[in-house]
């Protein structure tokens, strides 16, 4: 009886590790012909129930209740360029980014968490309104400034 009950409980255990579709999630194809599936909303948190009852099997049954998602407490759209210092860097645009431009630039602005990111750079998509980002051109050339 104890093993067909830890046997149910690591099956649902399994289970619950395997991709999923949440009920409200929604299908669209893709490019390629294969659907892709999103859900904006919510996350699905899965939890699973073991009942026995004397002389019978036990059962087993697994439950998704949705956890909001966070929302973000900083955009683009609302910080304004003085909070990263993109208004005190803006007499640098149209210079190349030597390293001697990049000093005066970390000095004009008063801090040096600064991205210099040019055309091929993998950057994070994660937000931060004390980030000043320094967008450049593949011969190095500083083409604007923004918080991020």
């Amino acid at each position: 009886m104890r093993s067909i009950l830890l046997t149910a409980v690591a099956a649902l255990a399994l289970a619950a590790c395997g991709d999923s579709i949440p009920p409200d999630a929604t299908a669209s194809p893709n490019p390629s012909g294969t659907f892709a599936t999103t859900n904006a909303t919510v996350e699905p948190v899965t939890t699973a129930t073991v009942t026995s009852s004397p002389g019978a099997s036990p059962t087993a049954t697994a439950t998704a209740s949705p956890k909001p998602m966070p929302t973000p407490t900083a955009s683009p759209t609302n910080v304004p360029s003085s909070e990263c210092g993109a208004n005190k860097a803006a007499r640098f645009v149209g210079r190349t980014a030597t390293p001697d431009v990049r000093a005066q630039v970390i000095e004009a602005v008063g801090h040096n968490r600064i991205r210099w990111i040019g055309p091929d750079t993998a950057v994070t998509m994660d937000f931060s309104e004390a980030r000043l980002n320094a967008d450049l051109t593949a011969a190095n050339r500083i083409t604007g400034f923004r918080c991020g």
